[in-house]
C-alpha cells in the first residue's frame, strides 16, 4: 500500500444488538428462571370437577425412571468413547 493511503475499514459481521420497543411496559416481561413452581389442583377440581389421574407417588416414580433411563444411556455412550450430553444446569 502507497505511503498516505488508508484502508477502508470492513463492514461488521456481526448483527447490531436487538432492541425492545421503549413503549413496552415491563410488567410483560418474565424471569427467565422460576425459582419454585407450584400448583394447586384445588380450583380445578372445584370449577371444573377435574381430579388428577397420576398420584404423586406415580408422578416421582415415572420421572426418576426416565431419569435413569437417561443417565444410563449417557453412560453407555461415554463408555463407547461418544461425547453425550450434559443434563445437569
Amino acid at each position: 500500500m502507497p505511503f498516505g493511503r488508508r484502508r477502508r475499514p470492513r463492514p461488521s459481521t456481526r448483527a447490531a444488538p436487538a432492541r425492545w420497543p421503549s413503549s413496552t411496559p415491563t410488567g410483560y416481561f418474565r424471569p427467565t428462571e422460576v425459582e419454585t413452581l407450584l400448583g394447586d389442583p384445588g380450583k380445578a377440581k372445584r370449577k371444573l370437577g377435574w381430579t388428577p389421574a397420576t398420584t404423586l407417588a406415580e408422578l416421582v416414580r415415572a420421572m426418576v425412571e426416565s431419569d435413569y433411563v437417561a443417565a444410563r444411556r449417557d453412560s453407555l455412550v461415554r463408555q463407547a468413547g461418544y461425547q453425550a450430553f450434559d443434563h445437569h444446569e
